[in-house]
């Protein structure tokens, strides 16, 4: 994707005002945020003084004490402003879900992120935790967010409640445990859902091979982070996967799974397992190695090593069939040296996310300057990633490659730019020549050599004329290039796949940047281990740009035989794998749901990889799977990718 049209802020821009969204540390029991200038407004609510007014019945209990909210006005105009509520938990244990109402007279709440707005009541609002944050640990912080309309003069928030949600522990008897699971949905489109539930170990001790049941409506088509055992008459079991079988004090875990229909409700949730009283003083749940994923875990690859391809199909380590189901993670190739959306939320949120919603690989750009030491990551909240620290470029990725195969993802690193000024046309620039991105390609398949987690690596995104394919002049032979510097890697990790882009002219026919490949057909690329090699197309709708076939009398039914034309044939004939590197849309016109629907059919009919563009909401052209405020899922993309986003 060219990037030049794509916003790129550092902070989230919401209605012609900006906002950095910042988690507080708690110091003390006394911290809040200080005002940002004159006109900035704090408030300070003790949990002494909170007011319970209008709570909704389904509130389990109202928090008395141990809790403080701090005030404060990011931006304001005639008749609303930005604010930011800084909740601060000071209990001694864990609570797994919560609720936060307040008075906010002659208002109306606009946008809320950190939070959904559960209700309200009067002038009395309530918000619930998100999936990611529902837990609260002593002493932990978390700003909400949120613009506010007035019909009158703006006043602050006042009069909060704090509601714990945390379900009471079951009955000590046999082998249940003091482990709690809140439920709580990811995304809902009617006829399906994505959930899980956050398991909290609030005792003094370990709990190991933990197995999880509850009540549900619904049936689970897979499960991941742990192992589906059974469903029966709406009785579920889930047993711990293998690499998370311990469950240590305080620690918390998210199982994640997929069902059908829609409006799942879940209740009678137990967990269950044998306690130690020796606990060990580093948790095991979420390794540095990539994890072997339970057999039923289906929302991750079948298996933890590396890949290779046979035919048109690409296979896992155990030579079964694997599709990709990938998202694009753009940043790393830009000038803030790191992936987009960290100023708002953490990596590992982030990461769960793409899981939950069935992503199990991600492609992730990067741009040579990240080789430079002069290139320092920025565009971090360092309150919500605190890991990230200090980190260089590279350590970042390192950290992208951790994160995502702890969860059991895989990784394709892409060449993105060779700079982080913009792409190129051909893979070496007079800033950057060819021996150094080949350099540079050797540094990465030696840093990651012993790593299954990344499996690709895409050699040059979007080659385009002048260059060429099977022309014989090495300044412009793509093909050329990439079996140098395929063989290069190879060289030093046989293990890698090989992911070549095409280009955009062949045979006289013009077509997408780095998307045609009909050339591969009498010249392809040829690599010195065979079922290493992936062959790598891009399709955009017309708004991207208004290409003659979308004009065609017969569209969108004269698209599969383009594709056929242009790249399809390869993975048809059985000649090689095709990831369909990216595609993406806004997904407002006609034209363009109609060529995602056609495109995820054919994706789904022939068991293609793919990489959708983008998980990022600030693409410019497309938009991103993410909305706005870096939280909020697109349903109605989700919704269409789901025929491929099942395994």
């Amino acid at each position: 994707m060219n990037l030049n049209h794509i916003n790129q802020p550092k902070m989230l821009a919401l209605g012609g005002f900006l906002i950095l969204l910042v988690a507080v540390g708690c110091g003390s029991n006394n911290a809040v945020n200080s005002p940002v200038n004159s006109a900035t407004s704090d408030s300070l609510a003790s949990a002494n003084s909170a007011k319970a007014s209008s709570q909704p019945a389904t509130l389990n209990r109202m928090l008395e004490s141990n809790y403080q909210v701090g005030f404060r006005q990011t931006s304001s105009w005639s008749g609303g402003y930005v604010g930011e509520l800084t909740l601060t938990y000071t209990g001694s244990t864990p609570i797994s879900g919560w609720n936060l109402s307040f008075d906010l007279p002659g208002a109306q709440l606009t946008s809320v992120w950190n939070a959904r707005t559960l209700g309200q009541s009067g002038t009395r609002f309530t918000l619930q935790n998100e999936s990611y944050n529902a837990v609260l640990n002593p002493g932990q912080s978390l700003v909400v967010g949120f613009v506010a309309s007035f019909s009158g003069p703006a006043s602050p928030p006042g009069s909060f409640g704090l509601q714990d949600l945390t379900p009471s522990a079951p009955a000590q008897s046999g082998n249940e445990s003091p482990v709690v699971g809140v439920f709580s949905k990811d995304n809902d489109w009617g006829s399906g859902f994505v959930g899980g539930i956050t398991l909290t170990n609030g005792g003094s001790t370990v709990l190991t091979d933990w197995s999880l049941s509850f009540q549900s409506n619904v049936s689970l088509d897979s499960a991941w982070n742990g192992i589906l055992v059974s469903q029966s008459g709406g009785q579920v079991r889930i047993d711990a996967a293998s690499y998370n079988r311990r469950l240590e004090p305080g620690q918390q875990l998210r199982i994640g799974f997929q069902g059908h229909p829609g409006n799942p409700q879940i209740s009678n949730i137990v967990v269950s397992g044998a306690a130690t009283s020796s606990p060990t003083s580093t948790p095991t749940a979420t390794p540095s190695i990539t994890p072997t994923p339970s057999p039923t875990s289906t929302n991750a690859p079948v298996s933890a090593g590396f890949l290779h391809t046979q035919g048109g199909q690409i296979l896992d380590s155990d030579n079964h069939p694997l599709v990709l189901r990938g998202v694009n993670w753009f940043g790393l190739e830009t000038n803030t040296y790191c992936p987009h959306g960290l100023w708002a939320r953490s990596m590992d949120s982030m990461l769960d996310q793409m899981v939950s919603l069935g992503f199990n690989c991600i492609r992730l750009p990067y741009s040579n300057d990240i080789f430079k030491a002069s290139s320092l990551p920025n565009g971090i909240d360092f309150s919500q990633n605190a890991d990230l620290k200090s980190l260089s470029p590279l350590q970042i990725m390192d950290k992208v490659v951790e994160k995502a195969g702890a969860r059991g993802m895989k990784v394709i690193l892409d060449r993105h730019r060779p700079d982080s000024a913009g792409q190129s046309a051909l893979w070496y620039t007079a800033g950057c020549s060819e021996a150094q991105w080949i350099q540079h390609w050797e540094q990465l398949a030696l840093r990651y050599k012993n790593n299954p987690t990344v499996i690709g690596m895409d050699l040059h995104n979007e080659p385009h004329s002048p260059a060429s394919w099977g022309s014989g002049d090495s300044s412009t032979d793509w093909r050329l290039a990439a079996e140098k510097a395929g063989n290069r890697i190879l060289a030093i990790n046989p293990n890698l796949l090989i992911v070549v882009e095409g280009v955009d002219q062949a045979g006289g026919s013009n077509y997408w940047w780095g998307g045609h490949l009909k050339a591969a057909a009498s010249a392809p690329v040829r690599l010195n281990t065979a079922g290493r090699l992936v062959y790598e197309t891009h399709d955009y709708p017309a708004t991207v740009f208004n290409q003659s076939w979308f004009s065609d009398p017969s569209y969108p039914n004269n698209l599969v035989g383009l594709w056929d034309l242009t790249w399809g044939f390869l993975a048809k004939n059985q000649t090689a794998p095709v990831l369909v590197g990216e595609f993406g849309t806004t997904y407002q016109t006609d034209s363009d749901k109609k060529w995602l629907g056609t495109l995820v059919d054919y994706i789904r009919v022939n068991g293609l990889s793919y990489s959708y563009w983008s998980w990022n909401p600030n693409s410019g052209d497309t938009g991103g799977i993410l909305k706005d405020d870096w939280r909020t899922v697109d349903s109605a993309k989700v919704q269409a990718l789901q025929p491929i986003l099942k395994p």
